[in-house]
Parts: C-alpha cells; sequence; structure tokens
C-alpha cells in the first residue's frame, strides 16, 4: 500500500513524505499551496494529512492534487482545525488560535494560519474539486491541550474539539 504524507514535518507515517520544510532526507520538498505533487497520476492508494490545510492560501490546488496522485478507490484522509472550537476564540491564553505555535520553521511574525473549517467547508471543496465519494467528517479531539480533552471527553459538543477529520475516497 502506498501512502503519502503531505506536510508530514517530523511524522513517519506512510511511505512518501513531502513538506516545505523537509526535516529528514527522505522528505521532498514542495510547497502543496502553489506547486504539484511530485508524482505521477494515480500512484497513491491514501492521501494523508494532518494539520496542514488551514496553512493553506489555496486549498483548492491542494484538493485537487491530491485527487491527481490517488488510485482509484483510493482515500484522503486529513486532519484540520474545527472553526467552531470555542477556545480559538477567546484568548485564555498567550498561545491561543491567534498565536499558534508550530514545530515549523516560522518567517517574521506573521501568523501561518488562513482558514478554520467547517464540515460543510471541507465537503464544498470536495464537491468544487470533483471525483470524490463517501465523503464523511467527524470532530477530534486529536490534540495536546489538557482542557480540550478534558472538555470533549465530557461534552459532546463540537465546540469543545479542536480538529475536523475528513475521509473520503476517489470515484
Amino acid at each position: 500500500m502506498k501512502i503519502l504524507n503531505v506536510g508530514c514535518g517530523n511524522e513517519t507515517y506512510g511511505t512518501d513524505f513531502v513538506d516545505v520544510y523537509p526535516l529528514r532526507k527522505e522528505v521532498i520538498k514542495c510547497n502543496v499551496n502553489e506547486e504539484n505533487l511530485p508524482y505521477a497520476d494515480e500512484t497513491f492508494d491514501l492521501v494523508y494529512s494532518k494539520n496542514l490545510l488551514e496553512h493553506l492560501s489555496n486549498p483548492l490546488h491542494f484538493f485537487l492534487e491530491m485527487k491527481r496522485v490517488l488510485k482509484k478507490n483510493g482515500t484522503i484522509y486529513l486532519l484540520t482545525d474545527n472553526a467552531a472550537f470555542l477556545l480559538f476564540h477567546i484568548n485564555l491564553r498567550k498561545n491561543n488560535y491567534l498565536q499558534h505555535n508550530s514545530n515549523t520553521p516560522r518567517v517574521g511574525d506573521k501568523d501561518r494560519h488562513y482558514f478554520l473549517f467547517t464540515p460543510l467547508h471541507l465537503k464544498n471543496f470536495l464537491d468544487t474539486a470533483g471525483g470524490f465519494n463517501d465523503i464523511k467528517t467527524m470532530y477530534e479531539y486529536s490534540s495536546t491541550h489538557k482542557t480540550a480533552i478534558f472538555l470533549s471527553k465530557i461534552l459532546i459538543s463540537r465546540v469543545f474539539k479542536p480538529h475536523i477529520v475528513l475521509t473520503a475516497s476517489k470515484k
């Protein structure tokens, strides 16, 4: 099974890796915001991306490229920030959403986030890209933020889960 991890950072999940800031020798440098993925059409069974989409100013290009490199019936799996997450909108701590920390190099004082997403936003991007089915979203608390973990375990509401997971299959 061929798995592409896009925006991998330090993660080692997958068989192939791309990132704008390669941290390992096996990671191919690629700015997926504006460049095409450096792979042939229909190469991968799964395209995986975690905490990248919200950093792209051109998400549609990213979705089109994911579709291009996926095999027929291949799957995309991505995790991104949830626009409904309450703590993104309340400045309770120094590192709120507007001053988000990251393990990738920063240039200047600019925040590297462009979007917050809802499940409908993600489905709209897939509909615009075309060629996907079995589109599913769910709210997730895959976070190290202790308040988020505690609240998401005791409360079902989407406002206490900082991430959305999107999965879909290529037709």
